[in-house]
Order: structure tokens, then sequence, then C-alpha cells
């Protein structure tokens, strides 16, 4: 139901900018990507899609309460879901600039729009108290990440070279099914996202660009393509 309603938002959001043969040929495309099938079981990836597709859609629209509400519970969806502070923040600035003005009528634009921002990086604030509740420790699903799956943030380049030592010293199952995929589909993301990027959709970019990096620089990344999706 959430892939569901995901396709639809993705379907809005592209038609405002791109027209109905576009959206329909992105909704096809995203339900062909090769780890789709993970938004359609109980994993988070069709609420994340959901809450995100939507979230860029009433932020576009400029409907900015609608969008930091969305936008907070994808924060608490997903850790990366508190980088959506970045689109909020230059579409308010991209507005403000717009309309024009002194420089003291723009910062007051900025600061009586865009100070509903908080509500996302609260998302994640509400996260880190139910895990003081639960286990005694906000930061305890970073423990559980580092003593059950190796997990850990760190610089692209790290995850990079970890993936390659891989594709040359594992089993060559685990290569073809797990490392190389991911190696490419690292790439690939990043080609495409950088020629997006060239239509000059700034508000686009800065949703797309801050979770692709915060989903694959990792210690030890296993599922690069099913993160990639949003």
């Amino acid at each position: 139901l959430c892939f569901a309603g995901a396709l639809f938002y993705v379907y809005k959001l592209v038609f405002r900018d791109y027209g109905a043969k576009t959206a329909r040929r992105s909704q096809i495309l995203m339900v062909l990507f090769p780890t789709a099938f993970f938004a359609t079981i109980a994993y988070t990836e069709g609420l994340f899609l959901l809450l995100t597709a939507a979230f860029m859609y009433y932020l576009r629209q400029r409907r900015l309460w609608v969008a930091a509400v969305l936008g907070f519970f994808a924060a608490l969806t997903r850790s990366v879901g508190v980088m959506l502070v970045f689109p909020f923040g230059v579409q308010v600035l991209l507005d403000a600039l717009h309309e024009g003005g002194g420089a003291r009528e723009i910062i007051w634009r900025i600061v009586r729009r865009g100070w509903k921002v908080i509500l996302i990086p609260l998302g994640t604030v509400v996260y880190l108290l139910i895990n003081y509740a639960v286990f005694g420790d906000a930061l305890h699903f970073l423990v559980a990440q580092r003593e059950h799956w190796s997990q850990g943030m760190c610089f692209i380049g790290y995850t990079l070279r970890v993936l390659t030592n891989c594709v040359f010293t594992r089993d060559i199952r685990l290569v073809l099914e797990l490392f190389l995929p991911e190696l490419i589909a690292i790439f690939v993301v990043l080609w495409l996202l950088l020629g997006a990027a060239r239509r000059k959709n700034s508000v686009m970019m800065a949703q797309a660009l801050p979770l692709y990096y915060m989903s694959v620089s990792v210690t030890w990344l296993l599922s690069a393509p099913r993160y990639m999706l949003p």
C-alpha cells in the first residue's frame, strides 16, 4: 500500500515538471528497479518512499507545513531521512530570493517560512528518545549496528576501497551476487544523478545527493541498490 502511494506521488511530482509521458515512464522504471521488490515486503522501503515522494511533492507545492510533517516521519522511519532538511532549506531560500527585495526582507522571509524545518530533525530526536527509553542509551542503534553488522559511517572512499577489495578477494558467487552489483550501482546511480543535475533542478538535487551519499558511505555496505532506490 505504501509503495502504491509512493508511485502515486512520484507521478504527481514528475508530472509537475515534465508532463504525463515522463511521469508514467518514471513509475514504470521505479517498479522495474532491481530492488523494488523490497518495497512490497515488511521493510521500510515502501513507507520511506511514500514519505519522501510526498514530502518532495508538497514541498514543491510550497505547502511547507505538510512537507515538514512528512519530513518528521521520514526521519523517524530512517536515519537518512534527516537529510530532507537540505531540499526544504533550498526551496525556502530560492523562493525568498526569487521574490526579491532587500537583504533584511529576504532574511525575514527565510526565517518566517524556514523555521518549520526543525520538525525534520525532531523525528531523529524522537528516535533517539525511543532508544533511550528502551535501552538506556540514545545512541544504542549505533552499538547494535557496529556489533552485529560491522556498520558505521565513513568517507565514501573507504566504502569503495572495501567493495573493490571484496570483488578481487571474495568467493566468485558473492562477488557476482553482492559486491560487484553494489560497486556498479554506486557509480551508475551517481552518473545518473549528476546527469540530472544539469537540468538545474536544485531542490531535487538537494534531496537526491545527500540521501545518496548517506546511503552508501558506510563501513560495511550490504544493500547499496536497495538504499539508493529512494
